[in-house]
């Protein structure tokens, strides 16, 4: 037979559960009303208008880009910045750095 603690235990499971599921149905509900989207307008045979959709997408997805991790710690030659002028030679190789990887077409990950 079950104690008295551990019918506390699965009542307050129970009512975990209703709650999260409460919760969830919210979130479910405004997942299934965006995954229903309709188009505004759809080709059809002798159609002469810009179709919203026909089937496939009309704009082509732009390619992803590749992305290149800088390790912002080895640009650095020394283990301290000391001086302005130590902050402005780590800052200038940092910038060129990361603006070298943006004009490439690259995203940068600085760590």
């Amino acid at each position: 037979m079950a104690e008295c603690g551990d019918l506390d235990r699965m009542d307050d499971q129970v009512y975990s559960d209703l709650y999260l599921q409460g919760q969830g149905g919210d979130a479910m509900a405004l997942i299934e009303a965006a995954a229903v989207k309709q188009p505004t307008h759809v080709a059809t045979p002798g159609d002469t208008t810009m179709p919203v959709q026909t089937g496939q997408l009309n704009v082509s997805m732009p390619a992803a880009k590749a992305t290149r991790v800088v390790r912002a710690a080895e640009l650095s030659g020394k283990t301290y910045l000391e001086s302005e002028a130590d902050v402005d030679v780590y800052v200038a190789k940092l910038k060129a750095e990361l603006m070298s990887l943006i004009y490439a077409g690259q995203k940068a990950r600085v760590l």
